[in-house]
């Protein structure tokens, strides 16, 4: 019997099939993984912009997570700079306690041994470890407490003053930490350029409110206040050496020395200037009204600083507050509490700006995420109700070929006889 179908046509109708067959498992694979661009066959253009899109996204991911970990290290740093302002505070409202005349030396203890808890507080503090165990007020040091006590009970500073930063976008690294020497010991001297220790007489108001090294010299300067020929109040100064400034003079007929000659006091301005003869070396503003009388007269010493101690002036404060016969020192301790508790919240408002700066980029990377995947799914993503129609039409044409192909196969020319 001859058949009408050659071997040519089986072997396009079944290359033809294998076709169909491919197709049709491609759309099957599109459909089932909802990706429409699998390999580089599929769409060699589209899958470099799908590899591009995906890096992006990766790093989008990666910054977002430095973001996340920078917040919660700057948060923790917060927590406890607040907390460190609390014990400040309380210290504050314990020096104002001590400045009642009528306390007595058991209030005295007490109001300092409260102020002594504060002080031992904010040392556990400044030695405070984050989850990892990294002491974090250390600066970069930050595998041993950065704070310690010395034999004679002085707190000192063994880490670093450097920051640690975390990269939280292409071109933005936020500062994660403060070492505890700009927390602590790099507070700005409430007084200016020098720092004051008094010596006065009972019931004196007066009170140092700032200074001016006028030559930025390293000298430091004794004040005694004195009566003026006139009547009016001036002063006596005495440098490092205790010599005289303006210095003394010299009898010219004897040799000896002449009495050193008092500087006057401004006492309408509040302020005193310390000069040698020559020119103005130190100026020193004040309020209230330097005594002098028969049993004594105010002293007061100023040494240069810019900047203080926060353990050290506690120690200080706790110190004058338990002795309570010197209320200028009394005073000082007070001013130094309230330039420490501005200087951390001042560092808070450095931290807030940082958490922001944090904050921003998380929020951007999160916005060009959605960009990114948008732009992704148009690119990889399968169009469902195309690729459903498009497997329905191969099935059909695969469905119709099968059966045109069968029905060839059975005709024979003996059929037409």
């Amino acid at each position: 019997m001859m058949r009408v179908s050659s071997f040519q046509d089986y072997r396009l109708f079944t290359t033809n099939m294998g076709q169909k067959q491919v197709e049709l498992s491609k759309v099957w694979s599109q459909i089932d993984s909802g990706k429409r661009v699998q390999t580089a066959g599929d769409d060699a253009v589209a899958m470099v912009s799908i590899h591009n899109l995906k890096q992006q996204s990766t790093l989008n991911q990666q910054y977002t997570n430095m973001a996340d970990l920078a917040l919660n290290r700057l948060g923790q740093e917060e927590t406890y700079l607040k907390n460190a302002d609390d014990l400040i505070q309380n210290s504050k409202e314990r020096v104002q306690g001590a400045l009642n005349p009528s306390l007595d030396q058991d209030g005295r203890n007490a109001l300092a041994q409260d102020m002594q808890s504060n002080l031992d507080a904010l040392f556990d503090l400044a030695n405070t470890r984050d989850e990892a165990g990294n002491y974090i007020f250390g600066g970069t040091k930050t595998d041993q407490p950065p704070f310690f006590k010395d034999a004679s009970g002085k707190i000192q500073y063994r880490g670093n003053d450097e920051q640690r930063f975390m990269q939280v976008a292409s071109s933005i690294q936020v500062p994660v930490n403060d070492s505890g020497a700009k927390l602590f010991q790099q507070v700005p001297n409430p007084f200016g350029d020098y720092r004051p220790d008094y010596n006065l007489s009972e019931g004196s108001d007066f009170f140092i409110n700032s200074t001016e090294n006028l030559k930025g010299s390293d000298e430091q300067y004794d004040v005694e206040f004195v009566k003026m020929a006139d009547g009016s109040t001036g002063f006596l100064a005495k440098n490092s050496k205790g010599e005289y400034v303006p210095a003394q003079k010299t009898d010219t007929a004897t040799g000896a020395l002449l009495p050193p000659e008092p500087q006057p006091v401004d006492m309408k301005n509040g302020q005193l200037v310390i000069n040698d003869g020559t020119q103005d070396l130190a100026r020193i503003k004040f309020s209230g009204e330097p005594k002098v009388s028969d049993d004594g007269a105010d002293k007061v010493s100023i040494k240069p600083g810019k900047t203080i101690d926060a353990f050290e002036a506690m120690q200080d404060a706790i110190k004058n507050v338990q002795d309570g016969t010197n209320t200028g020192n009394i005073s000082m301790g007070l001013a130094d509490l309230d330039a420490i508790s501005k200087h951390l919240n001042s560092v808070r408002g450095e931290v807030g700006t940082r958490m922001q700066a944090a904050e921003t980029a998380k929020e951007d990377h999160a916005d060009n995420d959605v960009v990114v995947k948008s732009a992704l799914s148009t690119q990889e993503d399968v169009d469902y109700p195309t690729a459903i129609l498009q497997m329905t039409m191969l099935s059909s044409s695969m469905q119709a070929s099968q059966a045109t192909f069968m029905k060839l196969q059975g005709l024979s020319l003996f059929n037409y006889i």
